[in-house]
């Protein structure tokens, strides 16, 4: 919370200086008489006339006063923060505003604290999916970037949505859908606040999509449907949360590797698992990601020995084949790393010898 949230609490009605808008809030106080310091992370509410009158030096307050009587110069200066309201039914309004402010902002914490102890306990994503699910009061799904169904909670309650019924039985999100959304992330400029928007073209209902980033590349979607109830702007919150969350959590999913491409390897780990077979949904999704081969490929698959096999050495292997073959068609998949190696000619001859020779 910031003391901006406060400003808005108050609407019109009232006079504002407000010298540091960005400075957090983390409580509240009331004005008394005898309180002759003030720490710059509180708010300070009541009359006017409470304020302490022989105080020689504020800095770094904030105040949300009652006019009742004149405020002290001294509170005027030093970088103070100060709502000034002169009707009393106005300032109870702006109090009982301020107070669902911070009511909010202890959900959203105890929220977070809650999710933030599930990734200390590794307890997985679908554990994380199935809380949000009780928090949010909506079914929800995980997709990776290439719209491929990762884990959901509470989906497989909902009736009379076409577009979720082909979602749960295919295992992605119909192509009709993919090439709307593919086109609105090339014509939208998505910043750090946009990470959450609503979609209201595919579903009955109204949809919430959060944005996950790895190092500021889209690395998946979570989806919320409006289903059994409203969403508010808390379970918004929710949701920013758990992106923010799924960005490190996704890593199971895609190993730390900070120069992948995610929406590619997304694509190949789909066609691995057999999410997709059909050429045409194939051809549209490669396409759509942008992935162009040359018409000779092969495919390259190395693994370790059991007593060297971890996921740490899978991971440097997967980076120095990139490097050497200069692709990024390389993913780990099922403790191999698999290569896509496309090629102009069909002369290029896949012998043990120059593969040796490559990596």
């Amino acid at each position: 919370i910031d003391f901006a949230q406060i400003v808005d609490c108050a609407g019109n009605n009232c006079r504002k200086i407000v010298p540091v808008p960005t400075r957090n809030i983390v409580g509240c106080d009331d004005v008394r008489p005898a309180v002759r310091r003030f720490a710059s992370d509180y708010l300070y509410s009541g009359r006017a006339s409470q304020l302490c009158k022989e105080i020689e030096y504020v800095e770094n307050g904030n105040f949300l006063l009652l006019l009742d009587e004149a405020v002290p110069p001294i509170f005027f200066q030093n970088s103070n923060n100060l709502v000034l309201i002169e009707s009393e039914e106005a300032f109870q309004d702006c109090l009982e505003n301020v107070k669902q402010v911070f009511d909010v902002q202890i959900r959203v914490n105890n929220f977070s604290y809650g999710i933030l102890n599930m990734c200390h306990e590794n307890r997985g994503i679908q554990e994380m999916l199935n809380a949000a699910y009780q928090a949010i009061g909506n079914p929800i799904m995980l997709v990776d970037a290439s719209l491929f169904l990762m884990k959901h909670a509470g989906m497989e309650t909902v009736r009379d949505e076409e577009q979720i019924a082909f979602t749960l039985t295919h295992g992605y999100l119909p192509e009709v859908y993919l090439n709307a959304i593919m086109a609105e992330e090339e014509k939208r400029e998505w910043g750090e606040e946009g990470l959450i928007v609503w979609s209201e073209s595919f579903f009955k209902q109204r949809m919430v999509v959060g944005r996950i980033l790895k190092n500021g590349r889209l690395i998946g979607y979570l989806k919320v449907l409006e289903y059994n109830k409203p969403i508010t702007r808390i379970e918004e919150c929710y949701i920013s949360i758990l992106c923010k969350f799924f960005s490190i959590s996704l890593d199971e999913f895609y190993g730390a590797d900070p120069a992948g491409n995610p929406m590619v390897e997304s694509f190949l780990l789909g066609l691995l698992a057999r999410k997709i077979s059909d050429p045409a949904v194939i051809q549209n999704r490669a396409e759509r990601i942008k992935l162009e081969l040359y018409d000779t490929k092969y495919v390259i698959t190395a693994e370790f020995i059991e007593k060297y096999k971890n996921t740490d050495r899978l991971y440097l292997l997967k980076k120095q084949l990139k490097n050497h073959l200069n692709r990024s068609t390389v993913v780990v998949y099922e403790d191999h790393v698999v290569v896509l190696y496309d090629v102009k000619s069909a002369e290029m001859q896949i012998g043990r010898a120059s593969c040796r020779e490559r990596v």
